[in-house]
């Protein structure tokens, strides 16, 4: 019945005594070992001798050793298991008789699957955690870059109402469209840096001349955009794909 529910479990299961000697194993073990050492095990063996490497048996006499003391483990280790890099939860228990402890049961759970999935929470709360950094500089710039503005045009509406001749009132308002042209083209800018986040890339056959035309015709009611002279010149020997919408805004920006 023992025999019967150690094959039955998914996980690695062996037992020592006090001088390394494989008392007891499941079919796993046995499976997994000779994957990754190519040694088929045989109780009564000296485990220690049977691993590859002076590291390995060091780190495995010490781990070993730390268990027949009385001391439970918890280890973590990686090996190259049928040529894929697998991690395992290690935990040994001691065997006590009599008061004494006569050998070590050792209990290893793949636990390569687990590892791959808080790497990839980590990596995304780490993810996270920069793109709420980058949302609340973003915020407090923005919130600043708005207000002033409106901070503009409310001084020059309150110097309307006390100008009592209201002679600059023409003035007054010339300098308030510059400051709603400022706040207009600032949240133009947000609402392109929103799209360009979360929109996929699209990419098609870029005509140049339409998208070096549309962008000029854009920009051609800006102030003193009258005094800018356009002279274009395209040579294309190639094809040549991109998306439109953000080269037209690349365009504008230059």
């Amino acid at each position: 019945n023992l025999r019967s529910i150690l094959n039955t479990f998914q996980d690695s299961v062996w037992l020592i005594n006090a001088q390394y000697e494989l008392i007891d194993f499941n079919k796993e073990f046995f499976k997994n070992y000779k994957l990754a050492f190519g040694v088929r095990l045989a109780k009564g063996k000296n485990i220690i001798e049977m691993l590859p490497s002076p590291e390995l048996q060091t780190l495995w006499q010490e781990r070993y050793q730390a268990g027949l003391s009385g001391n439970h483990g918890k280890y973590e280790d990686s090996y190259w298991v049928d040529k894929e890099l697998r991690t395992y939860e290690i935990k040994t228990y001691p065997i006590v008789e009599d008061g004494q402890v006569t050998g070590l049961t050792i209990y290893a759970r793949d636990i390569t699957q687990q590892k791959k999935t808080e790497d990839t929470l980590k990596a995304q709360n780490d993810e996270l955690s920069k793109i709420n950094s980058e949302l609340d500089r973003f915020v407090y710039s923005a919130s600043h870059d708005l207000r002033a503005p409106l901070m503009s045009v409310r001084g020059l509406l309150n110097m309307i109402q006390i100008d009592p001749d209201k002679k600059n009132a023409e003035q007054y308002l010339q300098l308030m469209k510059a400051s709603v042209d400022r706040l207009d083209h600032f949240i133009t800018e947000i609402i392109h840096y929103s799209r360009n986040a979360r929109m996929d890339i699209v990419p098609q056959k870029i005509n140049f001349h339409q998208v070096v035309r549309d962008s000029i015709d854009s920009l051609k009611y800006m102030e003193e955009a009258e005094q800018v002279r356009s002279e274009i010149h395209i040579e294309e020997t190639h094809e040549f794909y991109s998306d439109a919408g953000r080269l037209l805004i690349i365009f504008n920006n230059i």
